[in-house]
């Protein structure tokens, strides 16, 4: 099946690719409306260039790896597969829920201004590597880890948790006064590069260590219910420094 860019096509239940189907959807839309649930998306490992789900029913990819350009939700449920979900443009939840089956996240955008946003659904490991720029629109974020390779990376303006270790390791963050959490009961590291953080929190019972030779924390560092390495070198607080529950 060939699609022709600008067109829009809208299904109304599931999308199924026998063996040896061909799904290519040029620069289309694919629009998924359905209010039933249980619906599958198998396009043989195939790339959808727009995607919206506008239904307030659920679906479910049964493909090993998603691949979207741009991608927008208002309602219902999306479960992604196990492998890899790799995303080349932006990633806009308004509305509805996401399951994330512990797939990665990969944001490969060249272009700036890219909304991710996954309305309050927890998402797993997120990887920016693109050289773009990409906004966290949520208020709050919940990840099981994040690492920055490339482009700048716009953190929401609430809380963003992370369950495990959050890295920039050739990027830029912008902070946007959020909080970061970092909350797990194993162990994780904090890496920020040349970007200055908000706030910072280290809770979940585990053991932290700062990468950073210096860090300039804007904010308040609180260490509550867990273990911290501080930076081998200057680590600037521009709030207050609690470690009353913490080591």
């Amino acid at each position: 099946w060939q699609g022709a860019d600008g067109q829009t096509h809208s299904i109304g239940g599931s999308l199924l690719s026998d063996t040896g189907a061909v799904f290519t959807a040029a620069h289309s839309t694919t629009t998924f409306t359905t209010t039933g649930s249980g619906r599958t998306l198998d396009i043989n490992n195939g790339t959808y260039y727009n995607v919206s789900f506008t239904g307030t029913g659920s679906w479910t990819v049964t493909d090993t790896a998603l691949v979207v350009d741009n991608y927008t939700q208002t309602a219902g449920t999306l479960t992604l597969p196990s492998g890899t979900t790799t995303v080349g443009g932006y990633w806009n939840m308004t509305g509805g829920a996401l399951t994330h089956n512990g797939s990665p996240m990969v944001f490969t955008a060249t272009t700036t201004n890219n909304p991710v946003a996954f309305n309050n659904s927890s998402v797993a490991t997120l990887l920016f590597t693109g050289t773009g720029g990409w906004d966290m629109n949520d208020t709050n974020a919940t990840s099981s880890s994040v690492t920055v390779s490339a482009g700048t990376l716009s953190l929401p303006s609430g809380t963003l948790t992370v369950g495990g270790s959050f890295r920039n390791t050739g990027g830029s963050i912008v902070h946007n006064t959020s909080e970061l959490k970092l909350s797990t009961s194993t162990s994780a590291t904090l890496l920020a590069s040349s970007s200055d953080l908000y706030g910072v929190t280290f809770a979940g019972g585990g053991t932290y260590t700062m990468e950073d030779t210096s860090l300039a924390l804007l904010d308040t560092l609180t260490i509550t219910n867990a273990t911290t390495t501080l930076a081998t070198g200057t680590l600037s607080i521009g709030g207050s420094f609690d470690a009353t529950n913490g080591v």
